[in-house]
């Protein structure tokens, strides 16, 4: 898999703004089409219907499961927001089976905040993807807020042959500013249990039933947390007094009491906001080195992500 890294700053990067359309066509030139001289991610635009901005799309490799995305403003923040809803399988545009999250579970999917206002104000992204994989970070420059982290594609299962390692995380509530562990991705609670609507895979990994909620489970240990908390906005001494090291955890991915797998490429740090936001480093793990990327996340968070073609690397 090839890791590759697009930012709204990089020549002939596409806008993002509160106007409809503007997310599908940052969509497609990331993930299908490229821009400038970045080549695309390797994803598929299966169908897309103009008219209401609706485009699906379908990571290369992995479980290959769909998702749509109504980027015309179709909810209560109108074209401030795009609705997404993964599939495991669909025959056209609007037409799939086995959606996550179902309807019962958010009637109007999970959304997408673009902008604080429906404008074409030009507002920052940066995505992160390969073949599997995207992760999404976008300043809606909601007052206080910062980058949201939007996560879809495929994650690594501790199940051997999960045919339902598909994941999507996105906000549940439409028109809302507001952060929380229940209504945005990548904030956590120390408990096992987490009352998060917040992402969704299709299926558990007993392979059973409908869509299942997922939880983000950071090592709330090393991070010394004990309540519901950003990730990498607290945790040990920076650098490590005894060592003068970082120390760094993958982010897990919890179903129910159970640990389903990890997130790929996306780690946690496990100090308060340890690196400038968009600093690389690498780091060796074993006989890998791993190079990195930090992302803030909201005001006070931060993670890093691998831009090394490290994301199967055990």
């Amino acid at each position: 898999m090839t890791t590759r890294v697009y930012k709204s700053t990089d020549a002939s990067a596409p806008n993002l703004t509160g106007q409809a359309g503007s997310l599908t066509d940052l969509l497609n030139a990331c993930l299908v089409a490229g821009y400038g001289a970045l080549a695309a991610a390797g994803w598929s635009r299966p169908y897309y219907d103009a008219t209401s901005k609706t485009a699906v799309f379908r990571p290369g490799a992995g479980p290959q499961h769909y998702f749509q995305v109504a980027d015309n403003g179709p909810g209560a923040g109108g074209a401030k927001e795009a609705r997404i809803r993964g599939y495991v399988s669909m025959s056209a545009y609007n037409t799939g089976t086995e959606p996550f999250p179902t309807a019962a579970q958010a009637t109007n999917a999970l959304c997408i905040r673009k902008s604080t206002a429906a404008d074409a104000t030009v507002r920052a992204w940066n995505l992160i993807a390969d073949e599997k994989t995207a992760y999404l970070l976008i300043d809606a420059g909601d007052p206080s807020n910062g980058p949201i982290l939007y996560f879809f594609g495929a994650f690594n299962s501790w199940k051997s042959a999960d045919s339902y390692a598909s994941y999507l995380g996105a906000k549940p509530v439409e028109n809302s500013s507001t952060i929380s562990t229940a209504n945005a991705p990548m904030i956590y609670t120390d408990g096992i249990l987490s009352t998060t609507t917040a992402a969704y895979a299709p299926r558990s990994y007993s392979g059973s039933g409908t869509a299942v909620t997922l939880t983000q489970r950071p090592n709330a240990s090393l991070a010394q947390q004990t309540s519901a908390t950003v990730i990498g906005s607290a945790g040990q001494t920076w650098p490590n007094p005894a060592d003068g090291a970082m120390l760094l955890s993958p982010i897990y991915i919890g179903e129910g009491i159970n640990i389903r797998g990890t997130h790929r490429g996306l780690w946690q740090p496990c100090h308060a906001k340890p690196i400038v936001q968009g600093d690389t480093f690498s780091a060796a793990d074993g006989a890998t080195t791993r190079d990195f990327i930090a992302m803030n996340l909201y005001t006070s968070g931060q993670v890093f992500l691998e831009t090394s073609n490290t994301w199967d690397t055990p």
